[in-house]
């Protein structure tokens, strides 16, 4: 069978199509943390990102994840597309299966701790900003601070 196209059109259009930029998509990432215990986080990667921004909702926390997409009221997980357009990688913290509602007491835990070391190291930034909201979510800024030791340089904001 002999082709219509020319071989060097052929190639030239393979070519193209292997260098298009992926389209990143949104997802939710589950990953295993303590023993018998996991969390979720919603990852919105941007081809060509900077940094990373790691929000944290305040109250109970959480993401409010329903119908396959974080619902939360809280002011920064409604507030997460505005980050995306600004550039920045964004991942929004979820509770872990274990705490549904998250308790002060637990955000300052070595527990949570893990929790969010688990996560900051699944998503390997460079260069990683941390926002709570609410009192609640500012508790555990010294935590997370040690979570983030090996990323260089990091800003815990709240």
């Amino acid at each position: 069978m002999h082709c219509t196209f020319p071989r060097s059109l052929c190639l030239a259009l393979c070519l193209l199509w292997v260098n298009l930029p992926v389209q990143a998509t949104d997802r939710l990432i589950q990953l295993a943390t303590r023993s018998e215990v996991s969390i979720s986080y919603w990852w919105m990667p941007q081809n060509g990102a900077a940094a990373t921004v790691l929000l944290f909702s305040g109250g109970t926390g959480g993401m409010g994840f329903r119908e396959g997409t974080p619902q939360s009221q809280n002011f920064l997980i409604r507030s997460r597309d505005e980050f995306a357009k600004a550039g920045f990688n964004v991942a929004l913290m979820g509770n872990p299966r274990d705490m549904s509602r998250m308790l002060p007491a637990f955000r300052q835990s070595p527990e949570h701790l893990l929790d969010v070391r688990t996560v900051v190291e699944d998503i390997r930034s460079p260069v990683m900003f941390q926002f709570g909201w609410s009192a609640p979510a500012k508790a555990p800024s010294a935590l997370q601070q040690r979570a983030l030791h090996w990323v260089q340089p990091s800003k815990a904001w709240c």
